[in-house]
């Protein structure tokens, strides 16, 4: 999700001021993508306007953890591939 699409969802909500700090939007869309309980932009939208980043930082932890866990499980794979690849390698 892009900065101004946010903006855009936040505003449908009645948000009429918008003021994010340096490092919240980064932080907002590590929670959209990561957190197992945002599923829509209206989601991640919808916490923000009527908590603010409070819940934000509440949630950030988790989808932090779980970002890690997916690129441990991405670096994975790759090392699983390669590993099957050169067993192809050495039956052929």
């Amino acid at each position: 999700m892009m900065y101004q699409e946010f903006k855009n969802e936040c505003a449908e909500l009645g948000m009429t001021e918008f003021n994010l700090k340096d490092n919240e939007f980064e932080q907002i869309h590590m929670v959209y993508v990561y957190h197992p309980s945002i599923k829509t932009k209206q989601d991640i939208a919808r916490l923000f306007v009527y908590f603010g980043m409070t819940v934000i930082y509440d949630m950030l932890q988790r989808a932090e953890i779980i970002c890690e866990k997916e690129k441990e499980i991405s670096t994975k794979r790759m090392e699983l591939e390669k590993l099957l690849e050169q067993m192809e390698n050495i039956k052929s």
